[in-house]
């Protein structure tokens, strides 16, 4: 008989805990869902612009923010447009 209510325990136990990771799980799963509709409908107010991660400190030097290649080319395109100008 002991035996017997050890079990009954037991099992309410794990179900008590089973019960517990679903309510825990629902919650969350809904703020996610709410998260995910919530930016939704804040994009329609503003206009369709791809949004830019902002730099976390400001650079005031705008060559660091690219390569050498990257500006040797951007040189490039530059004096060949004002020279197919002349």
């Amino acid at each position: 008989m002991k035996q017997a209510r050890d079990k009954d325990k037991k099992e309410k136990k794990e179900k008590t805990k089973e019960k517990e990771k679903e309510e825990a799980a629902a919650p969350a799963a809904a703020e996610a869902a709410a998260a995910a509709a919530a930016p939704a409908a804040d994009d329609e107010d503003k206009p369709s612009e791809t949004k830019r991660d902002e730099p976390k400190k400001k650079i005031g030097n705008v060559f660091a923010l690219f390569n050498q290649s990257q500006i040797q080319e951007f040189k490039e395109v530059c004096l060949f447009a004002l020279y197919s100008e002349l």
